[in-house]
């Protein structure tokens, strides 16, 4: 029956009298809520084809926790009932705590007893056979507050396991005979004669998270932070992100060392032996869904979006003023020049950046996005393009030019052009999920012609629980945060500005100068050099061959987006020490990652908790009923019982979620899914 036809429904019966609720019993409840709220039942009435025995009996209506009404609780004699099984309550009171309990004479006690302590309160009357589903229901707008008797306390911690439900563990029931004799609440709560604990349901059983990858003898590398010592505003602004933005060092690392290298890619080239290369660097970061991946990107390269934002809206009024000219004035006039996208936060093919460089003249592009799968997955990356789209990868890389044939307007008679672009610039900040890059990672041929083996790589663990954020936390506190303003005060600085001496070519484009190293910084650079080429053996996988290969031009690009960063035209010996550091770290996480054979095939237990974590937070979800789990969630290839069942006993024992049955629309129940609630914050 719909909440319509339930009111049309009852307004059929009269309001019940003065006489019909004393009878009920139901006299001080009156006292306490509108008196329209009880109506009259003359004769049984038929709810979904059943026949209730309420001749001569009170009803209360009954409302939800968006206030509608949804049911009617039957008073007969000594008996109560509810004519379906919608939730609905009785609400005495619009205070502060909110206490739930079955029984209407020990809710009203218990709000005379708060009353008595001038304690802030709502009572909640819950008809004893809705009671589960209303905690439930409540404790998704709320928190609410529970009673129950010790010897039942496990009972209820598992019935509601992960609620925002907070539970009163009672050594007396008989509490009301004596609550109002205390002082407050509180000091009720503090008598152990009487309570026996109090707990928050959300934390109170769900143990310590398992880990599902096992990751063995390989365990994390720590990330280096001394790099940054000297480029110290770089160094402040990662401590700060990742405090701010709940994940490890190394991921905002990452995400700062993107920003600094679309900064110095725009003005300066990296030394080699023989001249220089771009400085660009190419990042690549490993992170769950809801790490922190898309968070920490935003936050770091805040200052090149205010950037680019800025120069759009100046060029919106600018070309809006010239566009207001007239003719005669316009012909004297050169239009606004239109800014360049040179940041893109969606993943792009090969092709589109090309594009962006060839078409629209841009030569500085910054790729951010926490979806690597974007960027490997599309058509350019597929079997037939790939080699094609590796080696312009590689060009762009070395010496930031390509060719490229294009067709203008894909039509039969449209002109093709050759095109060729040299000074391009290249950044890459790519962020993925584990089960996205595996396949990536161990693809041959992406590994073996040189693309992934010029990323800087990093593979950190983030725990769901320190991500955790205090209850009295600031939002966005981070936009205060000083470390932050002036990381972003020179990011702005170095995107407006050209350097003292700044040559531009014939066409009006920014010639980049080459950051040299000093004499004791050149002597390091030629030992690397050397130090790396002995490491080389051919036992090891060539990736790890050619990776090693590189590692002293890592230093180097890493070197100078430090060094520039740092507004210093010269690279110290220390600076290139640092290039260092970062660039052994990256080779150190890429030979952990390929050591561990879970990073190779993703196991049917990832598979599902991937499937089944990210169902219930696309739909907002806690818990998921198990029949649909199995049949729409989840890969038809791993729902068979002999597959699933253990691996939702795996993802329980690991704490990752916990199963219960729902008797509430049943009496065989259904079997439900629930997920930690940490994880789905997480």
């Amino acid at each position: 029956m719909k909440d319509k036809d339930l009111m049309l429904f009852l307004n059929s019966f009269k309001e019940a009298d003065s006489d019909d609720i004393n009878k009920a019993n139901l006299n001080l409840l009156s006292q306490l809520i509108p008196k329209n709220r009880f109506i009259k039942f003359d004769i049984d009435i038929t709810v979904n084809q059943t026949e209730l025995n309420t001749a001569n009996s009170v009803g209360v209506l009954l409302y939800d926790s968006s206030n509608t009404l949804s049911n009617v609780l039957v008073v007969k004699n000594n008996e109560q009932f509810t004519i379906n099984h919608h939730v609905g309550v009785v609400s005495i009171g619009d205070g502060d705590d909110c206490f739930i309990v079955d029984d209407i004479e020990q809710a009203i006690n218990l709000h005379l007893n708060l009353d008595a302590l001038n304690h802030s309160h709502q009572i909640i009357i819950a008809p004893n056979r809705l009671f589960n589903n209303v905690v439930s229901d409540f404790a998704k707008k709320q928190q609410v507050t529970i009673f129950c008797i010790m010897t039942e306390k496990n009972d209820y911690l598992k019935r509601f396991d992960g609620a925002n439900v907070k539970l009163i563990s009672l050594i007396d029931p008989c509490y009301n005979d004596n609550l109002f004799k205390y002082p407050s609440f509180q000091s009720f709560l503090l008598d152990a004669d009487f309570v026996d604990t109090h707990i928050d349901c959300r934390f109170g059983t769900w143990g310590k998270l398992g880990s599902i990858k096992s990751t063995g003898q390989y365990k994390e590398t720590t990330y280096p932070l001394q790099a940054f010592d000297k480029c110290k505003t770089a160094k402040f602004a990662i401590q700060a992100l990742a405090e701010h933005t709940k994940v490890p060092l190394a991921m905002a690392a990452q995400s700062v060392l993107g920003v600094l290298s679309h900064i110095a890619q725009r003005r300066v080239n990296a030394p080699m032996l023989n001249g220089s290369v771009p400085c660009s660097l190419w990042l690549l970061t490993q992170g769950e869904s809801g790490d922190g991946k898309s968070l920490v990107a935003k936050w770091a390269s805040k200052a090149i979006v205010d950037f680019h934002t800025a120069e759009k809206v100046k060029y919106e009024k600018e070309i809006k003023a010239w566009n207001r000219l007239s003719q005669k004035e316009r012909d004297e006039q050169s239009p606004p020049v239109k800014p360049k996208q040179e940041y893109i936060k969606k993943a792009n093919s090969v092709e589109g950046l090309q594009d962006l460089m060839l078409v629209n003249d841009t030569k500085n592009i910054m790729l951010s996005t926490s979806e690597a799968g974007g960027f490997f997955g599309t058509t350019s990356m597929g079997k037939d393009k790939l080699n094609d789209s590796l080696s312009t990868y590689a060009d762009l890389w070395s010496d930031g030019s390509f060719d490229r044939v294009l067709s203008q307007g894909g039509k039969s008679n449209s002109q093709v052009l050759n095109g060729h672009v040299d000074n391009a610039r290249l950044t890459l900040d790519l962020q993925g999920q584990p089960v996205i890059l595996a396949d990536t990672l161990n693809n041959d041929k992406m590994n073996e012609q040189g693309f992934l083996v010029r990323f800087l790589y990093s593979f950190p663990h983030i725990d769901p629980l320190s991500r955790m954020i205090d209850e009295d936390e600031e939002r966005n506190k981070i936009i205060h945060d000083n470390y932050m303003l002036e990381f972003w005060d020179v990011c702005r600085k170095l995107l407006e500005l050209y350097p003292d001496g700044a040559i531009f070519n014939e066409f009006g484009d920014f010639v980049r100068t080459e950051l040299k190293l000093d004499s004791l910084a050149q002597k390091r650079y030629n030992n690397y050099w050397n130090e790396t080429l002995m490491r080389i053996n051919d036992k090891d996988p060539r990736w790890k061959q050619y990776m090693i290969k590189r590692l002293c031009e890592q230093a180097s690009r890493i070197a100078t987006v430090l060094t520039y960063f740092d507004q210093r035209d010269t690279i110290t010996q220390a600076d290139f020490e640092n290039g260092i550091l970062i660039a052994e770290y990256s080779l150190a996480e890429r030979v952990r990652y390929g050591k561990n054979p879970e990073n190779h095939i993703t196991s049917d237990l990832e598979k599902v908790w991937e499937s089944l974590i990210n169902y219930c937070k696309q739909n907002q979800v806690e818990e998921v009923d198990f029949s649909y789990l199995k049949n729409k969630v989840v890969s038809s290839k791993l729902k068979a019982k002999h597959i699933i069942d253990p691996i939702i006993e795996g993802l329980t024992d690991l704490n990752y979620v916990k199963q219960y049955k729902d008797y509430s629309h049943s009496k065989q129940g259904k079997e439900i899914i629930r997920i930690n609630p940490i994880l789905l914050k997480s």
